[in-house]
């Protein structure tokens, strides 16, 4: 794309939306205003589509809240994001930032000022790789003009999990390990190790610290060594309903 020097407009309801495109890799700024042109916040993007006309599709409404989305040139969890406006009284108010590990299409904005981001602060730590890290999502609700997490809804968002980890954890005390070849044992770690992971961690970020023991009392006798002290590493590095803002600071939005 080419770079410009002057401000365009990408949309101008509920309020102005401007893009400035940068040269190379500088990306392009797109701006949010307050009706009247007061400016609010810019939101970087690092990757664009090809067509600048195209750049109007990371701007997206869904009252009374507006998405600028941003997309980096990395395939870290945090690397795309929306910053998230709420449009009040003509006046566009920041009240927080979610990543989109996936499409936008597939993590809208919930009924009621809900909003889904995956918690990432366990990416590439622990000794998993990228893809195998333990995660799981995050529900935030709109309060008083800020996205804060609520507890409630993320346990019950991910109560699919904690359900499978359960039965991952049976089949582990009754069974053991795969006693097969390398690449089954490499495979369980991946997904089964992992998952199992990803509900304690999703416990202890509830502050559910009862269920939390109770399922490590059950789970930890069965595992190895190694694994029992990549959990422990894991669960080290989680704390309970911490801000977003705290595990996705390194986002490029």
């Amino acid at each position: 794309m080419q770079a410009e020097t002057v401000p365009r407009l990408l949309r101008e309801t509920p309020v102005p939306v401007t893009v400035t495109v940068g040269i190379g890799n500088d990306g392009a700024d797109i701006a949010v205003f307050h009706v009247g042109q007061d400016k609010n916040g810019v939101v970087k993007t690092e990757v664009f589509p090809s067509n600048n006309n195209d750049l109007a599709d990371q701007v997206v409404w869904r009252p009374p809240y507006l998405a600028v989305i941003s997309r980096s040139s990395g395939n870290c969890w945090n690397c795309t994001g929306e910053a998230v406006f709420k449009i009040v009284d003509d006046r566009a108010v920041r009240i927080g930032d979610i990543n989109l590990d996936y499409l936008p299409e597939a993590v809208p904005a919930l009924p009621d000022g809900q909003f889904l981001t995956r918690y990432a602060k366990l990416e590439s730590q622990a000794g998993f790789c990228h893809a195998c890290s333990p995660s799981f999502m995050v529900v935030l609700t709109e309060q008083a003009g800020r996205l804060v997490i609520d507890a409630q809804a993320t346990w019950a968002a991910n109560a699919g999990l904690w359900s499978h980890a359960q039965d991952v954890a049976a089949t582990l005390a009754a069974h053991g390990m795969p006693r097969g070849n390398s690449d089954e044992r490499f495979a369980w770690e991946l997904d089964g190790f992992r998952d199992l992971v990803s509900a304690a961690a999703l416990a202890k970020y509830c502050d559910r610290p009862d269920l939390l023991k109770d399922y490590l009392d059950r789970l930890t006798p069965h595992l190895p060594s190694a694994l029992s002290g990549r959990l422990n590493e894991a669960l080290a590095l989680v704390s309970p309903l911490e801000p977003v803002s705290q595990w996705n600071s390194n986002a490029p939005y």
